[in-house]
């Protein structure tokens, strides 16, 4: 009797680890999983904003100069294009300062959740009791809106200014009167000083 009690304390330890190392293994499947959807999200993120800062720099050269020259190529608009790991190095710093602020954003969500619920028990009894009397009643509350941390379209133009104004030091307003002939200095220049990465507010007045 001893000796099978004891093989059964066995068998039920080794299935509580059989137990265990599958929830560790579901455990890890999903965040793997996760991870590569992040990754995804991010890289497509990041190849939004690039798209983004190229239309950005052909839209100041075309503001600057009108219809006086044609706007430059795709490969001098690349040339112009802020470091990729500085761009990267921005925007995961905006991620995690959305995220920041989503933590708010998500408790607020929580309490008009419960809310909302209120809305539909009500708008559940209302229409119950309009089946009876034979009325009506009107279309169920629409649900809060979850939160969101990532950057809609519409939002990566003013995303793109704001490091922009960072990394650019001011270079299209030092770059001064162009001819058609000077366009791969004026590239050149550009490119120079977008290296220089000088923030705006460091910049003094006598230099703009």
């Amino acid at each position: 009797m001893k000796i099978f009690e004891r093989k059964m304390r066995n068998i039920n330890t080794i299935k509580v680890f059989l137990s265990f190392h599958k929830k560790c293994r579901f455990i890890q499947a999903w965040w793997r999983d996760t991870r590569k959807a992040l990754q995804k999200r991010f890289a497509a993120i990041l190849k939004a904003v690039t798209q983004s800062e190229l239309r950005y720099h052909k839209q100041v050269f075309i503001d600057r100069h009108g219809g006086a020259l044609s706007p430059p190529s795709g490969a001098n608009l690349k040339a112009l294009l802020i470091p990729a790991s500085d761009r990267k190095t921005f925007v995961v710093i905006e991620m995690r300062a959305r995220r920041y602020l989503a933590v708010t954003a998500l408790q607020q969500y929580k309490d008009d959740w419960k809310d909302f619920e209120k809305q539909v028990q009500s708008w559940r009894e209302q229409r119950h009791a309009a089946k009876i009397m034979g009325g009506e009643v009107g279309p169920m509350p629409f649900p809060p809106t979850l939160p969101q941390c990532y950057p809609k379209p519409k939002e990566l133009p003013d995303l793109v200014e704001r490091y922009m104004g960072i990394f650019m030091h001011r270079a299209l307003k030092r770059l001064g009167p162009m001819q058609p002939a000077d366009i791969p200095a004026l590239f050149q220049s550009f490119v120079k000083m977008l290296a220089e990465r000088k923030p705006a507010w460091l910049i003094e007045e006598s230099d703009a």
